[in-house]
């Protein structure tokens, strides 16, 4: 499916009954990482999911992009789909872009889920990065999928799940180049420290224990900043632990916000 906000179409999913559960993703994954996530908690919920602006089958407008774009399409989309308040989950980037939209706007976010989750990138990792951007504007994605599939995937799950290693590869390949270098350098831009004190909802914090994207320590920081945090850390898993251990991942969620 697919809908028009702030001049843009989004692609989304929705499956389900029951309270509305809001799936966020990451850099360069789209909607279809949250597969096993969504599966396991549309027995319970109602799950929403999309790709952001420049993801997926979403529109690719001229970026950069900021914050403020992101955090405008996830109001925009809960007003199109008419949903008050619900129960937010989101991953590394969509992890920031999730903070952000608690801290402005907490009565329409009753818990707030977060995997992977870092406050902002240190300075080194920006100049990094920048680098990254420019190689993939210049020379297409595969200037960086060797590296994002060696970085995001646990050894467990490479040893484990050889056919996942592929298929992550794959996705990382699928993106659009303009697209993946604008939503990088917007990531790049981003950070939520400032806002964490404003969370109001009941957050659970789920930390990799072999994520070296975003470390479980990055987590730890948030915790100490956000009034009612919780942080737990899911075993052999790195940064793709929603793509890697699906079950594992929804368990926790379900739990958590059964229990809110």
């Amino acid at each position: 499916m697919r809908t028009e906000v702030n001049g843009i179409e989004l692609a989304y999913e929705v499956e389900g009954r029951g309270r509305p559960v809001v799936l966020v993703h990451g850099l360069g994954s789209t909607l279809n990482t949250w597969e096993g996530v969504a599966d396991s908690l549309s027995v319970a919920y109602e799950v929403y999911r999309f790709d952001l602006r420049g993801s997926g089958r979403s529109d690719v407008p001229d970026g950069p992009y900021e914050l403020d774009d992101w955090v405008g399409d996830l109001r925009a989309f809960l007003d199109d789909q008419e949903l008050d308040a619900v129960h937010l989950v989101g991953h590394s980037l969509g992890s920031i872009v999730s903070m952000q939209f608690a801290a402005e706007s907490p009565e329409r976010v009753r818990t707030l889920s977060l995997a992977a989750a870092g406050p902002g990138m240190p300075d080194e990792k920006v100049a990094e990065l920048s680098s990254v951007a420019d190689a993939i504007e210049s020379e297409g994605m595969d200037a960086h999928a060797d590296e994002e599939t060696a970085e995001s995937l646990s050894a467990h799950t490479k040893e484990t799940k050889p056919e996942l290693v592929g298929l992550y590869r794959e996705l990382v390949l699928s993106n659009d180049p303009a697209g993946y270098a604008a939503s990088m350098r917007g990531l790049m831009d981003a950070s939520v420290m400032p806002v964490l004190g404003d969370i109001e909802a009941p957050t659970l914090l789920l930390a990799a224990e072999n994520d070296t994207v975003t470390p479980p320590v990055a987590s730890l920081i948030i915790a100490g900043k956000v009034p009612d945090a919780t942080v737990t850390v899911l075993p052999d898993a790195g940064h793709m632990a929603h793509l890697e251990a699906p079950k594992a991942v929804a368990t926790e969620l379900h739990e958590f916000i059964a229990n809110n």
